[in-house]
C-alpha cells in the first residue's frame, strides 16, 4: 500500500484512512478506504470517489499481504550452505543485509564493470519514498545516468 492520510478519529481506537493499492500495475493507482482499530487495518473497502476504483482482488488482498503470519518483516541471512537441510537462517538488521548486497554487487562491478550492474524498479511511475531510501546504496554501482 501506499502511503495513507488519515481523515477521523473516533473513540475506541477507531479510524478511517485513505491511501492507494499498488500491487499491480495499475495506471492510476487503485483508491483503498481502510477502517483501523488502534492502528491496525481491520477491514478495506474501494474509496469510491478515487479516480480509479473498484478496487480488484489483489486490493482487497491488502489485509492477507500485510498480516499475514508467515510475512517476512525483516531480513534474514542464511549461515549454512544451499541445499542444507537446516539452512540456519538468522535474523540480521537492515543495515546489515544492505551493506551484504551492495558488497555482493560491487563483486559484479568490479570483476564485469558497471554495464553488468541495473539497478531495475518495477514500476515508472509516480513518488517512490521506498526507491529514494534504496538510491544511495544501489545507484552508484551501476553505469545509469539519474
Amino acid at each position: 500500500m501506499g502511503a495513507s492520510k488519515d481523515v477521523s478519529r473516533g473513540s475506541c481506537g477507531k479510524s478511517i484512512a485513505y491511501t492507494f493499492c499498488d500491487a499491480c500495475n495499475q495506471v492510476p493507482y487503485c483508491g483503498i478506504k481502510c477502517y483501523l482499530r488502534n492502528g491496525k487495518i481491520v477491514r478495506v473497502e474501494s474509496w469510491e470517489s478515487f479516480p480509479n476504483a473498484p478496487l480488484c482482488s489483489k486490493g482487497f488482498a491488502t489485509l492477507q499481504r500485510q498480516y499475514h503470519p508467515q510475512r517476512l518483516g525483516y531480513p534474514l541471512m542464511r549461515t549454512k550452505p544451499k541445499g542444507s537441510p537446516d539452512p540456519g537462517w538468522v535474523r540480521i538488521s537492515w543495515n546489515e543485509a544492505y551493506d551484504i548486497i551492495v558488497s555482493k554487487m560491487k563483486e559484479v562491478r568490479d570483476k564485469y564493470g558497471p554495464e553488468a550492474v541495473l539497478f531495475y524498479w518495477r514500476r515508472r511511475r509516480g513518488f517512490q519514498p521506498t526507491k529514494l531510501l534504496m538510491l544511495p546504496y544501489f545507484w552508484p554501482l551501476t553505469s545509469q545516468p539519474l
